[in-house]
């Protein structure tokens, strides 16, 4: 599998905040034969994630970057009694621009085409229930905060140098969903405030 990322660069300025993104794009797509699968029911599915920074000092002593490596949920076999669990990272990289830098940031994920609660992938007009969580026993639903969400926060002292941390992002698409063959995606903002 081909997984796709971008750097995404923050330029930041003293005149105020500027706002990166970057979109990637991974796919999976399901075995389209002459002779379908017996037996059971199989689907790939793509998600889309679009990463953005953001800071909210006029003067920032540091400079963030955040890429990921893309979650394949790979296939979905509807009678199936497990869950499909699926593990990607999303990485966020600091530089300090000053001898006594710290940061401290918070990753913030959006809904996507559904709610908190119930995130949904579509392939076409026909949606998939899924989510994503901070932890890998699937208790903290990944959101902004929220009620019913968390957030990943992290802070380090930097000095001059720079660190890259990752972090898991845990997804789950529950079983006994009875769907038809395609190709499912969704489409999030990840925020990093710092």
């Amino acid at each position: 599998m081909d997984y796709s990322s971008h750097k995404l660069p923050l330029l930041l300025e003293r005149v105020g905040v500027r706002m990166s993104e970057c979109r990637f794009t991974s796919s999976w797509f399901y075995n389209n034969n002459k002779n379908p699968p017996t037996g059971n029911k199989s689907l790939a599915i793509l998600l889309a994630i679009v990463l953005t920074i953001m800071t909210d000092s006029v003067y920032a002593q540091a400079a963030c970057s955040a890429s990921t490596s893309g979650l394949s949920f790979g296939e979905y076999d509807v009678f199936s009694l497990a869950d499909n669990n699926s593990v990607g990272y999303l990485s966020v990289s600091c530089t300090g621009l000053t001898e006594s830098t710290n940061v401290a940031y918070e990753i913030l994920l959006s809904r996507g085409f559904g709610s908190y609660a119930l995130r949904t992938m579509m392939s076409e007009s026909n949606p998939l229930a899924y989510n994503l969580y901070t932890q890998a026993n699937y208790s903290i639903i990944w959101g902004d905060g929220s009620p019913g969400t968390g957030v990943i926060a992290d802070s380090y002292s930097l000095g001059q140098n720079t660190i890259s941390n990752q972090y898991p992002i845990y997804g789950r698409i529950p079983a006994g969903q009875n769907i038809v063959i395609g190709s499912y995606t969704d489409i999030l903002i990840v925020t990093v405030n710092y």
